[in-house]
């Protein structure tokens, strides 16, 4: 449970409130997840999460859709070498669903989507490090009006544990 506040510049002249660093809304934000075992040994695990964003409070010319975003992912314990490095391959799909926009620079026509992606991935750790990759796919994608979306999308992370 969160509360994602206005505080970023969406005051560019000449610039679609949607593609601006800020909304100048304020919104809720709900989630949960469950992680769950497939094998009794537990070297195969599920994890499903998801995550709804309300605008709340908003400008009277802009107020951005509400997302609803849903994960369901599998992955392999993994494997561990001797000397300790570990590898875990993963498989997530993920839903992702946005209402239009609203006000008068809202541009509903052209705003809204529904998506369904896939996105296998690999997290490699050793130690206090962690590397994680993963690679989406576009399988569905209904998007009203004019839209760009991407096919593919590309994610890489890497984090120390202090």
């Amino acid at each position: 449970l969160g509360v994602k506040l206005a505080s970023g510049d969406s005051t560019y002249a000449n610039f679609d409130p949607d593609t601006e660093i800020g909304t100048g809304s304020t919104d809720l934000l709900v989630g949960a997840y469950h992680l769950g075992k497939l094998t009794q040994d537990s070297s195969w695990n599920y994890y499903v999460r998801g995550l709804l964003d309300q605008p709340v409070t908003h400008k009277d010319i802009y107020r951005p859709g509400y997302e609803v975003l849903g994960v369901a992912g599998v992955y392999y314990h993994g494997w561990t070498s001797e000397s300790g490095v570990r590898l875990v391959p993963l498989a997530q799909m993920t839903v992702a669903v946005r209402g239009h926009d609203g006000g008068t620079m809202g541009h509903p026509e052209d705003t809204g989507y529904t998506r369904l992606i896939a996105a296998p991935g690999l997290e490699l750790s050793y130690d206090r490090f962690r590397l994680y990759a993963e690679v989406g796919f576009s399988v569905h994608d209904n998007v009203s009006g004019n839209q760009l979306v991407a096919r593919r999308m590309f994610k890489l992370s890497a984090s120390y544990s202090f």
